[in-house]
């Protein structure tokens, strides 16, 4: 089933980050992306990126972070049922599968973990979409006991957003 087709009662939650700045997201999303990114390349030269998420995540008191990600990332790329992409490092948007992933961590510091998992089944094979919901849904846990925000630019901005162009 295409990414787009997943239907919920408003906007599925990555439209809110898709195609976006990442230079004018909260701090949250910026971590999130960057650690994505850098993950998926440390992943393509072999090395273990480990160290190197703890530091990205201790700049914004979320350490614990580190582990929750690294296992969602691994649990995705091994488990994968449609081919994604992320940007590199230096890319200055949000790519589609970027912004699901930010939606589903959305979902679950919301509460909404039953969303969270559809999205999950929508990225992996079914039998390992438990494991990359409770992946994301402890993440979210750790970034919101840290008070790391996962708001899109134009909610970050308040009443009126933006201006997205």
């Amino acid at each position: 089933m295409p990414l787009a087709m997943l239907i919920v009662a408003e906007a599925p939650p990555m439209y809110e980050f898709v195609d976006r700045d990442v230079s004018q997201q909260q701090e949250g999303v910026r971590l999130l992306v960057w650690g994505m990114r850098r993950w998926v390349g440390a992943a393509r030269e072999g090395r273990c990126i480990c160290r190197f998420l703890v530091s990205i995540f201790q700049t914004a008191g979320a350490p614990k972070a580190a582990e929750p990600l690294a296992n969602a990332m691994r649990i995705l790329v091994n488990n994968i049922s449609t081919p994604v992409r992320f940007g590199a490092i230096d890319h200055p948007t949000i790519l589609e599968h970027e912004a699901v992933l930010l939606g589903a961590l959305r979902t679950a510091a919301a509460g909404r973990i039953d969303e969270c998992q559809a999205i999950a089944r929508l990225l992996v094979h079914a039998d390992m979409a438990p494991a990359l919901a409770s992946s994301l849904v402890r993440l979210a846990e750790v970034l919101n006991e840290a008070d790391v925000h996962l708001a899109a630019q134009d909610e970050a901005a308040g009443p009126g957003g933006s201006g997205r162009p």
